[in-house]
């Protein structure tokens, strides 16, 4: 899996929390159209390819990543 940029992590993160792409447009100062791209390449990215799944896709990385779980292993220390 390829590492998201800054500005894909930003989009991912507003997705995350329930945003739609004509919400985020103004809150990043870009277009719609920009927001659906780093959509198509952070589903890409994530492989959530099918895009009716991918908002929920988002989701689910963005709360993985910034709550990862630690390996099974410590959890036993």
């Amino acid at each position: 899996m390829t590492k998201l940029s800054a500005r894909e992590m930003e989009v991912a993160r507003l997705v995350a929390e329930g945003l739609m792409d004509k919400e985020i447009a103004p809150i990043l100062c870009i277009s719609v159209w920009t927001v659906k791209t780093h959509l198509d390449r952070i589903a890409d990215k994530i492989g959530a390819n099918k895009a009716r799944n991918r908002r929920i896709a988002i989701a689910v990385f963005i709360e993985r990543y910034e709550n990862p779980q630690p390996p099974p292993s410590a959890l036993s220390a």
